[in-house]
C-alpha cells in the first residue's frame, strides 16, 4: 500500500506535470529578451534625461555628482546598445576585457583600502568600532563588484 501511494504521489505526478504545464501554455513565461532590453533602454534614457534636466532646475546637482551620474548612465546605455547589436567577436572580447580590467583595478584599490585600515587600527590610530564600520563599507563595495561580472 505504501509503495502504491509513493508511486502515485511522486512518480506519476512528477512524470505528468511537465506535459501538463506545456499543454496549459504556462511554460516559458519568463518574458521576451527584446522586451527586456527595450525596457532597460527606455529606463536608462529616462534616467539620463532626468539627470540632464536636473542641471537646469532650481536645485542643481553638485557638479561632481552630476558628472559621475551622467558617466555611469551613459556607460550603462552604451553597454546596452553594444549587447543589442550584432557585434563582432573581437569588439565583444575587447569590451569584456576592458570591463574585467576595471573590476580588477577596483578590487586592487579596495584591497589597499582594507590593508590601510588594518594598519591604522594596529597602530592605534582608529578604534575597533571605526574599523568595523570601514570594513562593512568595504565589504559592501566588494559585494557590489562581484555582481558586475
Amino acid at each position: 500500500m505504501t509503495f502504491c501511494v509513493i508511486l502515485v504521489t511522486l512518480v506519476l505526478q512528477g512524470l505528468t506535470l511537465p506535459p501538463l504545464i506545456r499543454a496549459l501554455g504556462l511554460s516559458g513565461m519568463g518574458g521576451n529578451p527584446q522586451e527586456e532590453q527595450d525596457a532597460r533602454r527606455e529606463i536608462l534614457e529616462t534616467a539620463l534625461a532626468w539627470i540632464e534636466d536636473s542641471q537646469t532646475g532650481e536645485q542643481k546637482l553638485d557638479v561632481a555628482i552630476y558628472k559621475e551620474l551622467k558617466r555611469n548612465y551613459t556607460t550603462r546605455l552604451d553597454h546596452l546598445h553594444v549587447q543589442g547589436e550584432d557585434e563582432s567577436e573581437e569588439i565583444h572580447r575587447e569590451h569584456v576585457a576592458s570591463r574585467q580590467n576595471r573590476i580588477t583595478a577596483m578590487r586592487d584599490v579596495l584591497r589597499v583600502e582594507r590593508e590601510t585600515a588594518v594598519r591604522l587600527r594596529n597602530e592605534g590610530k582608529i578604534s575597533d568600532e571605526v574599523m568595523r564600520q570601514i570594513e562593512y563599507e568595504l565589504d559592501l563595495s566588494e559585494t557590489k563588484l562581484s555582481t558586475l561580472r
